[in-house]
């Protein structure tokens, strides 16, 4: 019986000990948070650094920077060592930087539920110096397995040549390292009133300034535009990342609030004139989150029970009603754009080149591969 190209494919995959590159594409970063566990959070690329359009993916735990990688000499940097209340690892292996970039993030904010898996590493690697601690994250099996869900045979080859390549270098250079054209992944966080530049190819973690948790964007940006202008004119390679909270969660949270309103107006009209029906709303609604009776403005909640204006309470009422709507539309939006991420995510975890191969040899057997070629 022949051996299944697909699953030879899969266990190759599997028993690799590398870690392949990983795409600077939003969809790839989301399948791979959702894989190693963690919760309610999304990735989505920045396309500009004024203030408006980053106002639009608040609120942001954090922002990944890709760029050209140049080696940098600091002076300043005489020890490994990791302040007090930052989680930090070194880069200890190649192409571990984008899934480092993401948990020097995730593993720093305290509101995101990280899953079961990276809570038992960090509660074992919490005592680790970020060298030690980087060398566990390189062994950790369950990370390397979910990093390695977008390998194909090819990246894999890749790698492994460009690891001999590099070692032949440094080896003819005296053991010297050589500036290669590789790209490199580093994040940018607030942690306890501070920015942080968080870069596992560094020593420590580089404090940037004091900030709050409503200030570090602004505080962020003018560094990441710094880092840029270091390079040529005509270098345009790179990709700023945000790690955020995902939008459909909050989508959803203010339509079960909105519909919550709705239904306490609906209460105080019919208390006030039971012959009185409400208008019907075009807005689509969906069943009302327990919790939200919890989290309602005490507020709100005295303004429409304690008005006895009918007209008032029609006006807002039919406020709400649109609201819905506008709510409702963003959640179809977005749930079209996570399909969206998921299908590429799928697609690019296939490797397509088993295909490739036997479709070759097909035409190869039929005599057609010189003729497509000619």
């Amino acid at each position: 019986m022949a051996e299944d190209p697909i699953a030879a494919l899969a266990e190759e995959k599997r028993l690799w000990p590398g870690w392949s590159t990983i795409e600077s594409e939003p969809a790839v970063f989301n399948e791979l948070l959702k894989n190693i566990g963690v919760k309610d959070t999304q990735v989505e690329e920045v396309y500009s650094l004024d203030e408006e359009s980053l106002n639009t993916i608040k609120p942001v735990h954090g922002l990944i920077f890709l760029f050209r990688w140049k080696s940098e000499v600091d002076v300043d940097e005489l020890e490994f060592a990791c302040p007090e209340g930052v989680w930090f690892a070194n880069q200890v292996t190649d192409n571990l930087c984008a899934s480092l970039a993401m948990l020097n993030i995730v593993m720093n904010c305290p509101d995101i539920d990280i899953g079961e898996n990276l809570s038992s590493f960090k509660e074992y690697s919490k005592d680790l110096s970020p060298p030690l601690r980087g060398l566990a994250l390189a062994n950790f099996e369950y990370l390397r397995q979910c990093h390695n869900a977008f390998a194909r045979k090819s990246e894999m080859t890749d790698a492994d040549m460009n690891l001999i390549d590099a070692l032949k270098k440094k080896k003819a250079a005296g053991g010297e390292e050589e500036d290669d054209e590789a790209f490199h992944f580093i994040a940018y966080i607030p942690i306890s009133d501070s920015l942080w530049e968080l870069d596992g190819l560094k020593r420590q973690p580089v404090k940037l300034g004091s900030c709050t948790n409503d200030s570090w964007l602004s505080l962020a940006t003018p560094k990441i535009q710094e880092r840029i202008l270091r390079y040529e004119q005509d270098e345009i390679r790179f990709t700023l990342l945000a790690i955020v909270k995902k939008p459909l969660t909050i989508h959803r949270a203010k339509l079960s609030q909105n519909i919550k309103h709705l239904g306490l107006i609906d209460k105080q009209l019919a208390t006030l004139d039971h012959k009185l029906e409400p208008p019907a709303s075009d807005a689509v609604a969906i069943e009302s989150d327990p919790n939200v009776d919890a989290e309602m403005a005490a507020s709100v909640i005295s303004s429409i029970s304690g008005e006895t204006d009918i007209t008032k309470l029609l006006e807002m009422r039919e406020k709400l009603a649109q609201e819905q709507g506008a709510i409702t539309f963003k959640i179809r939006d977005e749930e079209e754009k996570l399909e969206g991420y998921t299908t590429y995510a799928t697609r690019r975890q296939h490797d397509y080149s088993p295909f490739i191969r036997k479709m070759i040899g097909f035409l190869a057997d039929k005599q057609l591969v010189q003729e497509h070629l000619q």
